[in-house]
């Protein structure tokens, strides 16, 4: 059996292939993430003009769009990023919340 020339090559292919793939799947997962996004801030907003208390159905509105975002990464829909976004999206709508409700 002959050796292969330049293996290193070869391999580099390899590796290439291989994290094309997973690129390919992140944005898959992207993709999903963004309309499961869009799609819970059309509820938001739809939410938002029929109330009059903006402030905290926006807050439970977005916080529930953060416990979406954990079921979905933990469905693997969305990436990592999309789930550090929704979390911190989350902790400003829960001190949202809170401050509303302290001043009325």
């Amino acid at each position: 059996m002959t050796p292969t020339p330049y293996p290193d090559v070869v391999n580099g292919a390899a590796n290439l292939t291989s994290m094309m793939t997973t690129i390919n799947t992140d944005l898959v997962q992207g993709w999903l993430g963004a309309v499961l996004l869009i799609s819970f801030w059309i509820i938001i907003i739809v939410n938002l003009l029929r109330t009059n208390e903006a402030p905290a159905s926006f807050a439970v509105a977005s916080f529930l769009t953060t416990l979406g975002f954990i079921l979905a990464f933990v469905f693997g829909i969305a990436t990592h990023l999309m789930l550090y976004i929704s979390i911190s999206v989350g902790v400003f709508s829960l001190g949202w919340l809170y401050i509303s409700t302290r001043e009325s």
